[in-house]
């Protein structure tokens, strides 16, 4: 690669540095950098031995009271609703955007009503996890006690 910029170089040489120019350095970090994050996504990775713990020995380990959990379990709910409408307004700008043409801003508010609904799922299954009194609930187990009606 260096033969073809030194070939295409020479007459320019005296005027302009053509790999400082187009940023060769740059690119060519860039690239390893690139590799180097596709590498590390794309290896499994080992998992430890995650130490199990249920609920009263992590109640105990924290030093939460019952009124304590009361209080945690209101403010996780309360603030997977407000997440939630927070997506649901976010949701309603995103059409008024749409229907403006301002599509740059239907992205950004695309994003950020994904966001607002990954904090709501976040709180809500927080929540969940308080309800039932127990950790290491998975998300078939959330959506059992959120949709089913018998479970509540």
């Amino acid at each position: 690669m260096k033969k073809i910029f030194r070939a295409l170089g020479r007459p320019f040489k005296p005027f302009v540095n053509i790999p400082t120019f187009l940023g060769w350095k740059e690119l060519k970090s860039s690239y390893q950098n690139l590799s180097g994050m596709t590498k590390a996504a794309i290896t499994p990775v080992q998992k430890e031995a995650a130490v199990q713990e249920s609920f009263e020995e992590a109640k105990a380990r924290l030093g939460l009271s019952e009124q304590d959990l009361i209080n945690k379990r209101k403010e996780f709910l309360k603030m997977s609703v407000f997440y939630l409408v927070m997506a649901v307004g976010l949701f309603i700008y995103l059409i008024y955007l749409l229907f403006t043409g301002v599509f740059l801003g239907v992205f950004v508010a695309a994003v950020l009503v994904f966001v607002a609904l990954a904090f709501a799922y976040r709180e809500h299954f927080w929540y969940v996890q308080m309800s039932q009194r127990t950790l290491g609930l998975t998300f078939k187990d959330w959506r059992n006690y959120t949709f089913s009606r018998g479970n509540k």
